[in-house]
């Protein structure tokens, strides 16, 4: 069965972080909409929501991200 995805704009309903679990009120960059894309051949993309500083502290900071966060 595939996935529904859900865009930022389709529903009007509370997002939570997928690294801290807590809710996210829209402010800034958050929330963030993250698709991950697996080499895998059942079901290889996932969506998820995440807080901007959830994301700026899980990415490694080799590389940039394009969230505007203060350091």
């Amino acid at each position: 069965m595939k996935r529904q995805k859900h865009r930022l704009d389709d529903h009007d309903r509370g997002y939570q972080c997928c690294f801290c679990a807590l809710g996210i009120e829209r402010e800034g960059d958050d929330p963030c909409f993250l698709t991950l894309h697996s080499s895998s051949d059942q079901d290889p993309e996932q969506e998820m929501y995440c807080h901007a500083g959830c994301l700026k502290k899980a990415v490694h900071v080799k590389f940039p991200l394009m969230v505007a966060l203060d350091d």
